[in-house]
């Protein structure tokens, strides 16, 4: 340091580095120290004249103060030149000049030799490293008389122009401080964001929007950081030895009945007057009916009949064609019931129950029969129908003895031990009987024995319980690792938890000794960290357009900032090698397919059901290829780009220019022929058939490769990723860390179903490329949340704990618990001391502001009684008491403890137990009941109080549990609801979530701002943040905006870089028409041409009397997110379609396409084992029916509908599952992609009246457009 020249430790205490931020008009100036803690110090006229100081000049100065304050009083150096040295300039100095570059020094510096001076001219290597210069170079320079260095006597001071081009002016004093901050703050290392933030030029507003999105990144890193830390404490949490316990006894149940229907002809009422078919009947009011059947008249003169409407609706009906005479009728009876059942050429069969349903009976026989069996009703032959008895409820042997809750018939059942008797008798009381399945079950049972060193470490008081992880109704893990294993295969799936024996049964026993534990795996969260991390400390230049989606500014603001970088027009039109004929709805694909060639950024393809996206995205990919761009495409579901693979791989011109390399397993890959182009399978061949090493051939293939394919978790294993980053051993708990800057490896990458994709997701493969190409459908299904990493961060707010959470949950509880009347007792909940003292915070911060959401009178008791809390016993409504206030005051006792609803904290229970009467009371649970014997001791049962009967209870597998319940539980699933409704007209169901949520969340500033930006990065979609915006613009100003939060500015949007496709090419139109109506307002979902050709090319004939799409109304029962009247009726649904496609195959002679579908995962179960059951096959969920003992040209699908988009087929079956409420179905983009996967047949199976009848629009308008002939078996609807 040149001060280090001056000496003295006094002086170098005032010594600064700094520059000139400014110099006024009046001569005075002011210095910015590099020290960002140092205000800026004034710089008097005389040194600025003395030292000819210019904005901009690096200066050591020494301050100190004067008669005016602290100022400049010495300056040491300028530009690194000492002063002390300086003569002062002459009038003729500083000098402009032109010259050349005659040689570069050791050091970094240059000889300039000037055209009209003699003397060569120092050129300090700033300018050199600053403008690129080289020997040779041409420069206009000013240049300043040292006259005192040790080789030249003058020196450069600025340079105007390098080789004829002016360089930039000096970038303003604002800007070098950011760029020094961004620079030299040791702890950002930020050295090559310099590069991207200035790449578009020297304006201010621009940088300082790049570094806001450089700052807004680090919410998105924290809660990669929480999810991460919260895996990790949960591993180290859930750490369990084991032991094997007595292995149960495996058995099979099978019904020892058979129910049965069979068709008979019923009648509604009989008369004995002398009627005819159509006679009309008329009332008082005028209202007309008719007779619509007649039966024949039996031998006491009674004819049975029916009408067109209930004649139960008026009290007398009058005979038209009769003089308006009376009319006289009762009700009639049931159908005869068959006194005996024969089977043909067999025994009698014992009827158990037979049950009238309208037009048939149904019978229970015992027992069961075979369906081919001819069977004798009363002596007539009868047809029949045989109800499959798949479940079975809780089973009792012959002597009571309970052998099992509830099971599936004719699958293997494990039980604890044999039956004692033969039969096995359900709680309807029909018999089942059961055969052994083996000696032992061929699973094994093991206890969890807790980890003797996590048990020590444990707090009760504050710590979660690590087996209400396991064992909790109210979460779901089912699986566990062994503990120091690499692999995730290592994991161990477990069944059967039993929370009061604290055991789980598994296929295969752990390695002896080992140790459990269990964690959400955190591989792409990882990798999602380190790329978000590179994005705000080191981003390159091809990383421009991801800081402009995070760029702070107002909507004036972002369009500055996107319309800088105006798409590139194409000179000529591109030659299309897909989009080559003129179907309806080409021309919009073509245009989506010039915006995205054309941008040099991001553009956005919306592609509603069945629009042909993936059309537009193989043109693109053609096109993109074409001009010799490498292409990245990844998708959030294999199927997304499985499909485009595929049909490269069938069409010759796409793949004599698309060298596709697939990134990925080929063991989790269906398609045999995508298989063959994995990046394993292809570098195999390579070795195999030319003999090159491992190496050699990934190379080769990777750099040969020109489109590269993979799911967003799979790319993280292409090699060149894999080379940036060094990845950690997840079960070891080892950190990732980058090794190697992120390069733009890709041109473009597409994102299909982006709408699936959250913006953390994205940025992985998205640092890699250079521009962006989003395709998907906001109006289909938003990503999966992971509900594990939304909680954690929920969990992690700052200043939020668990105690205070746990204040949210005890406020919420108490809003919904109704007013105390006068007969109601007095009841005492004990609670953590924090809990209490957060819970007083709320309820007084919110009576502040007039609001109060609890109905009943509070007394608190708290040891840590705020001091802002007034002592005003005037107020019933809220009052505070510190335990001494109590024991010291008789009054303040008696009026207290008998005043209704009381809360207390552990330390006043502790001191005030002896004094407290009998009364109802609940203890929370970090409450230590061992130092409240007494109190414990005079409690009574809470749920004998008529307010608190079913407190904390929830109903679990048909049984009352008590749930431990979380606050971040309760919070997260309903902002994922609420955030699922976004889009739907149930104003009142999302009122009453926003009302829920309303008293689970603190008035808390600080609290709401970060579950709002925790909101922001786990719900939507990158898609939809662009597109619409996560906020809204009526937002608070202090609420940051950018262009992720509240989507592109429409100038910069609409036709610059969105397009959405307007024509469907799969549904028939009466599968589309609702769809295209109330999802997309009509302005897509057209029916394209393609339609009307598909079917004269292969014609369907399915049901084809009746509309593409139906709705059978199935009069069910549901039983814990299950229908089984709607899986009998899809049953039996299926064994039509199989029959007919036997008769009527494809004249192209591939298989038709079916799919069962439903939104709930009981139900698809049960399904998946039905298909199993009639087609022969033991499949995962796709079934090649060609393959089945009697073939049938079908490839079958069953499967949830969520995992069923982007997916299609000629027929689908779509099961509800509810008959009262409606769930989730009112979610706007579930039902869209339910009801918009069938290509040729759509049939909903459902209770219909309960969905006219439901209070959701949407799904009530789905029924009613179901009327006619497209409703099915429809009863009579009031």
């Amino acid at each position: 340091m040149i001060s280090a020249q001056r000496g003295g430790e006094n002086m170098s205490e005032n010594i600064r580095n700094g520059f000139v931020s400014w110099i006024h008009s009046k001569g005075y100036g002011f210095a910015e120290c590099d020290d960002d803690e140092i205000e800026d110090s004034f710089i008097p006229p005389n040194l600025i004249e003395k030292h000819d100081l210019s904005d901009n000049d690096e200066i050591e100065y020494i301050v100190g103060e004067t008669r005016k304050g602290e100022a400049v009083v010495e300056i040491i150096s300028v530009n690194n030149t000492p002063v002390v040295a300086k003569k002062k300039v002459t009038k003729n100095s500083p000098r402009r000049s032109n010259g050349s570059i005659l040689r570069l020094t050791k050091s970094g510096s240059a000889i300039l030799e000037l055209d009209d001076f003699s003397d060569e001219i120092l050129c300090n290597k700033k300018y050199i490293k600053k403008y690129n210069i080289s020997v040779g170079d041409a420069l206009e320079i000013t240049f300043t008389n040292i006259n005192n260095g040790k080789y030249f006597n003058f020196e450069v001071s600025n340079v105007h122009s390098v080789n004829g081009e002016i360089v930039r002016d000096k970038v303003p004093s604002k800007i070098v401080k950011a760029v020094k901050n961004l620079l030299f703050k040791p702890q950002n290392k930020l050295t090559k964001l310099f590069l991207s933030f200035t790449s578009g030029g020297d304006d201010e507003k621009i940088i300082e929007m790049y570094a806001g999105a450089q700052e807004s990144l680090k919410p998105f890193i924290e809660y990669a950081e929480n999810s991460i830390e919260a895996a990790k404490n949960q591993r180290e949490t859930l750490r369990f030895r084991w032991e094997e316990v007595k292995k149960p006894k495996s058995v099979k149940i099978i019904p020892n009945f058979a129910k049965i229907t069979v068709d008979v002809e019923s009648f509604e009422y009989t008369t004995n007057a002398n009627i005819a078919m159509n006679e009309r009947l008329i009332t008082d009011n005028d209202t007309l009916n008719r007779i619509s059947k007649t039966g024949p008249t039996d031998e006491n003169g009674m004819t049975p009949f029916s009408t067109e409407s209930p004649l139960e609706d008026s009290d007398e009906w009058q005979r038209i064609e009769h003089n308006l005479e009376n009319f006289s009728y009762t009700l009639a009876s049931p159908s005869p019931q068959f006194r005996e059942v024969l089977a043909k050429g067999s025994s009698k069969l014992q009827i158990l129950e037979q049950v009238q349903l309208k037009n048939k009976i149904q019978i229970i026989l015992q027992p069961a029969i075979n369906p081919n069996q001819k069977l004798l009703f009363d002596g007539n032959e009868l047809k029949f129908t045989i109800i499959p008895q798949e479940f079975f409820s809780q089973l009792n042997d012959q002597n009571g003895a309970q052998v099992s809750i509830s099971g599936q018939t004719n699958t293997v059942l494990e039980i604890p031990s044999l039956p004692a008797t033969d039969l096995l008798f359900d709680q309807n009381l029909l018999p089942y009987y059961w055969k052994s399945a083996g000696s032992s079950s061929k699973r094994h049972t093991i206890k969890l024995i807790l980890h003797e060193a996590v048990e020590k470490r444990l707090d009760p008081s504050s710590d979660d319980d690590p087996y209400d992880w396991i064992f909790s109704p109210n979460r779901e893990l089912y699986e566990l690792e062994i503990e120091g294993k690499k692999f995730v295969s290592d994991k161990i799936r477990i069944y059967n938890k039993k929370g009061n024996t604290k055991t789980v049964q598994v296929d295969e026993l752990p390695p002896k000794d080992s140790v459990l534990t269990s964690a959400p795996r955190t591989r792409l969260i990882r990798a999602q960290k380190d790329m978000l991390n590179e994005l705000m400390n080191h981003s390159l230049p091809h990383n421009e357009a991801l800081l402009k989606l995070l760029a702070p500014g107002d909507e004036k603001e972002r369009t500055m900032l996107w319309n800088n970088s105006s798409p590139n027009a194409l000179n000529t039109e591109p030659n299309w090698g897909v989009l080559t004929g003129n179907a309806s709805g080409t021309e919009t694909q073509k245009e989506m397919v010039r915006i995205a060639l054309e941008s040099t950024d991001l553009t956005v393809l919306q592609g509603p059901p069945g629009s042909g996206k993936s059309t537009t995205i193989l043109e693109f990919v053609y096109q993109s290829i074409l001009r010799g761009e490498n292409i990245l495409l990844c998708g959030s579901t294999q199927a997304s780009i499985d499909n485009v693979l595929g049909r490269i791989l069938d069409d010759s011109t796409l793949s004599n220019v698309i060298s596709p390399v697939r990134i990925g397993s080929p063991d989790n890959i269906y398609d045999e022929k995508i298989k063959k182009i994995t990046l394993a399978n292809q570098k195999t061949n390579w070795e195999s058939k030319f003999g090159l090493d491992s190496k050699e051939a990934k190379d080769f293939i990777l750099s040969s490769s020109n489109l590269t394919c993979g799911t967003m978790e799979s790319i993280l294993g292409h090699p060149w990723i894999m080379e940036s980053r060094r990845d950690g051993m997840e079960s070891r708990g080892t950190n990732s860390k980058i090794v190697k800057s992120p390069q733009p490896h890709w041109d473009v990458l597409i994102i299909d179903e982006s709408s699936k994709t959250t913006f953390n997701e994205f940025i992985v493969p998205a640092i890699f490329c250079k521009k962006f190409v989003l395709v998907g459908d906001i109006r289909q299904l938003p990503p999966f949340t992971q509900e594990s990493e939304f909680i954690a961060n929920l969990e992690s707010i700052k200043g939020f704990n668990k105690n205070k959470q746990r204040s949210m949950l005890l406020h919420s509880h108490l809003s919904n618990i109704k007013k105390f009347v006068g007969s109601d007792e007095s009841l005492l909940m004990v609670e953590h001391d924090d809990t209490v003292s957060g819970l007083i915070q709320e309820i007084f911060n919110r009576k502040r502001l007039d609001e109060r959401t609890v109905q009943n009178n509070l007394v608190f008791f708290s040891s840590r009684k705020p001091e802002y809390i007034p002592n005003n016993v005037s107020d019933k409504s809220f009052q505070v008491f510190t335990p001494t206030e109590v024991l010291e005051s008789p009054l303040i006792a008696l009026n207290s403890i008998n005043s209704g609803l009381l809360i207390m904290d552990q330390t006043s229970a502790k001191m005030l137990q002896k004094i407290i009467p009998p009364m109802p009371v609940i203890f929370g649970p970090k409450v230590d009941e061992k130092s409240l014997n007494v109190l414990k001791r005079r409690a009574t049962d809470y749920r004998r109080h008529s307010k608190f009967e079913n407190y904390n209870l929830s109903d679990k597998n048909g049984k009352k549990v008590v749930e431990l319940e979380e606050w971040s539980s309760q919070v997260s699933w309903r902002l994922a609801r609420l955030s699922e409704l976004k889009i739907s007209d149930n104003d009142s169901t999302k009122k009453r979530y926003k009302k829920a949520l309303g008293k689970l969340i603190p008035v808390q500033k600080t609290v709401k701002n970060a579950i709002d930006q925790i909101q922001l990065i786990a719900l939507p979609s990158v898609m939809e943040c662009l597109q619409e915006g996560f906020r809204s613009l009526d937002d608070s100003p202090t609420n940051l905006q950018s262009t992720l939060t509240h989507g592109f500015p429409k100038e910069s949007f609409d036709q610059v870089r969105f397009k959405m496709l307007d024509y469907q090419h799969r549904m028939e139109s009466e599968i589309s028409d609702f769809p295209r109506a109330k999802y997309y307002e009509g302005k897509a979902l057209k029916d394209a041409d393609t339609i009307s050709l598909r079917n004269q090319k292969v014609p369907f004939t399915y049901r084809n009397s009746e509309p593409a799409a139906l709705w059978q109304d199935v009069n069910g029962k549901e039983n814990q997110g299950a229908n089984r009247e709607e899986v009998e009726a899809i049953q039996t649904e299926l064994q039509q379609i199989f029959d007919w496609a036997r008769k009527n195959p494809r004249n192209d002679r591939t298989p038709w396409s079916v799919a069962v579908l439903t939104p709930y995962g009981k139900q698809n179960f049960n399904l998946l084992q039905m298909a199993k059951r009639i087609t022969g096959m033991n499949n995962e969920f796709r079934f090649d029916l060609t393959k089945m003992e009697d073939p049938a040209p079908i490839n079958l699908v069953v499967s949830s509908t969520d995992k069923y988009q982007g997916q299609e087929a000629d027929i689908v079956l779509i099961s509800l599952v509810k008959v009262s409420g409606h769930g989730f179905l009112d979610s706007w983009n579930r039902m869209n992609v339910a009801i918009t996967r069938a290509k040729r047949k759509r049939i909903i199976f459902g209770k219909y009246n309960n969905f006219v009848r439901t209070d959701d629009e949407m799904l009530n308008d789905l029924a009613k457009s179901h009327n006619g002939n497209s409703l099915i078996s429809k009863e009579r609807y009031v």
